[in-house]
């Protein structure tokens, strides 16, 4: 974990070095109009901070050696966040294609439940009308026998 915060401490201490500390916090303007690029950053910031905090109370937590009840789940599931950095790579024009089926995938899930359904119903309809009709000769000892499980 100490890594991984040193490696996400690094990359936006370069990007604080490359855009300046105002800039990277307030934007180009310094007006803090929150566009996609600010917010990417605001939110880098806010899981390095997270990513220190859970290492603190890590350490802490080791030295005292008796466990304070202090559940670390919420830091660590603000953690996963970091998987969200990945999306951003999806912005370069080299994954087009790939932004473009997954699209495609999303697009098409309300088509494939509506088709699910049609496709569902009629075969519910037919098997209640199978039981209901030809459930009582299976009582009387026609058909097939039940299973013994």
């Amino acid at each position: 974990d100490g890594v991984f915060a040193l490696c996400f401490l690094s990359e936006m201490l370069v990007k604080m070095r490359e855009l300046g500390v105002m800039t990277f916090f307030l934007g180009y303007d310094r007006l803090c109009k929150m566009g996609s690029e600010l917010r990417w950053r605001w939110f880098e910031f806010s899981l390095d901070v997270t990513a220190f905090l859970e290492l603190g109370w890590q350490l802490y937590d080791a030295s005292v050696l008796d466990t304070s009840g202090f559940n670390l789940s919420v830091l660590r599931i603000m953690g996963l966040g970091r998987v969200a950095r990945i999306l951003r790579v999806c912005r370069l024009h080299l994954f087009a294609d790939l932004v473009t089926m997954i699209n495609g995938a999303i697009g098409c899930t309300w088509t494939l439940l509506w088709s699910l359904a049609l496709v569902a119903i009629p075969i519910y309809a037919v098997a209640m009308l199978m039981r209901e009709s030809l459930g009582a000769s299976a009582s009387a000892g026609l058909g097939a026998e039940a299973f013994r499980s």
